[in-house]
């Protein structure tokens, strides 16, 4: 009984003092080609502040502002910032709950262990999709899109949860 209300204390508490996502960021290799031009370098996305606004719909929620610097081979970097509903990204605890349900329901994907520059790191890879989702911020793992006009492919190298 102590155990498990010491249980329900701590989930409490953590939920309560939910930590600032500011800082979370992510280093991609990046790779682009179309019929016309390539590219490749590095991305790096990071969240640099978090605010509450409303939806197209009027409904309030949370919105990161990302910052999203493209470092292509060859070329000058850029850097843009856009505004993401907070829900397009999972936080550390919702991404480990994902993880589990990909291991016990088949339909969301396969758990896959992925070596990466970042480390080994277990990932959903989701069905149907060429999305490797693992417990690090922004989600992707490893991202492949390939259509008619663009291939595109990002692979994470480095990660951290809190400012560089």
């Amino acid at each position: 009984m102590k155990l498990l209300i010491s249980l329900i204390l701590l989930y409490t508490s953590v939920s309560l003092a939910a930590k600032s996502r500011v800082g979370e960021w992510a280093a991609y290799n990046y790779e682009e080609r179309t019929a016309t031009s390539s590219a490749k370098g590095t991305l790096i996305k990071e969240i640099i502040e978090v605010k509450r606004m409303a939806s197209p719909s009027g409904k309030m929620m949370n919105y990161l502002k990302v910052s999203e610097k493209l470092m292509p081979i060859g070329s000058n970097p850029t850097e843009v910032f856009k505004w993401e509903p907070e829900s397009q990204y999972l936080k550390q605890w919702d991404l480990n709950f994902y993880l589990l349900k990909c291991k016990f329901i088949r339909k969301i994907g396969d758990i896959e262990t992925l070596k990466t520059s970042a480390g080994k790191i277990v990932t959903c890879h989701v069905k149907d999709q060429n999305s490797w989702i693992g417990a690090v911020p922004f989600n992707h793992v490893l991202h492949i899109q390939d259509d008619e006009n663009v291939f595109r492919r990002f692979e994470l190298i480095k990660f951290s949860w809190k400012k560089k």
